[in-house]
């Protein structure tokens, strides 16, 4: 099919799944469309894929113009999903041009942002093991591929507080200033209400990682209220 296998696998791929993906790249194209999987495999759920699912992880839009995805039969918001991995803004950017819909959870929000926004504390790898922040540079990708989605009108949308945690403590992976970055994209397109993330800010943790810019947050900022010019009339 003119590319090589390595180009659609995820750098971890189960030694199952190579396999799979080999038989798919032979067998008729029609095939590689669905849950085709290795018969030792066939009733595991986590073992589902398509070779257009794989390249989408891999952010490989070659191979995805090669396969030819079909907005008719393919489930485009699946694959933005399985895209938001991959930090190529150009897959996720292919996909939406499509017609994939970015805001495809029950509550209006979007999946793939979701997954992106989990990714980001995932924006480097230290062989040693030596913990340090993921630095802006490392998470320019998936900020990319955040900033795509939200011109599309993707929305933010939590759905109970674990989520809400879950990116406080991602976000505290990283440089302070990504924070800052993602609030003001969030702020700039809309992406969700206004005490949302005053509630993400709002916590001990996200006030003493931000404090690192020299930035002062307060907790439950009480609004003063405001002064009325008074006129008083001469007798």
């Amino acid at each position: 099919m003119g590319f090589l296998l390595h180009q659609i696998l995820p750098i971890h791929c189960p030694l199952h799944l190579v396999g799979f993906l080999m038989q798919a790249l032979l067998i008729p194209w029609s095939i590689t469309r669905g849950p085709t999987l290795d018969d030792r495999f066939e009733n595991d759920p986590e073992c589902h894929t398509t070779a257009l699912e794989e390249a989408c992880q891999k952010g490989n839009l070659e191979v995805l113009n090669k396969l030819k995805v079909d907005p008719r039969q393919d489930d485009l918001a699946a694959l933005l999903h399985s895209a938001a991995l991959s930090t190529s803004k150009e897959v996720m950017q292919y996909l939406l041009r499509l017609g994939a819909n970015p805001n495809n959870k029950a509550n209006g929000g979007s999946s793939a942002l979701d997954r992106c926004l989990w990714h980001l504390g995932f924006g480097h790898f230290d062989p040693y093991g030596n913990k340090r922040l993921v630095s802006k540079y490392e998470a320019r990708g998936t900020l990319d591929c955040i900033q795509a989605l939200v011109e599309k009108g993707a929305l933010w949308r939590v759905e109970d507080r674990r989520e809400m945690i879950s990116l406080r403590q991602t976000l505290c992976k990283c440089e302070p200033a990504i924070t800052v970055e993602l609030v003001k994209i969030f702020a700039r397109h809309k992406v969700s209400a206004e005490d949302a993330l005053e509630q993400l800010l709002d916590a001990p943790r996200m006030r003493a990682h931000l404090s690192q810019l020299g930035m002062k947050l307060y907790a439950n900022p009480v609004k003063r209220p405001q002064k009325q010019n008074k006129t008083h009339s001469s007798a």
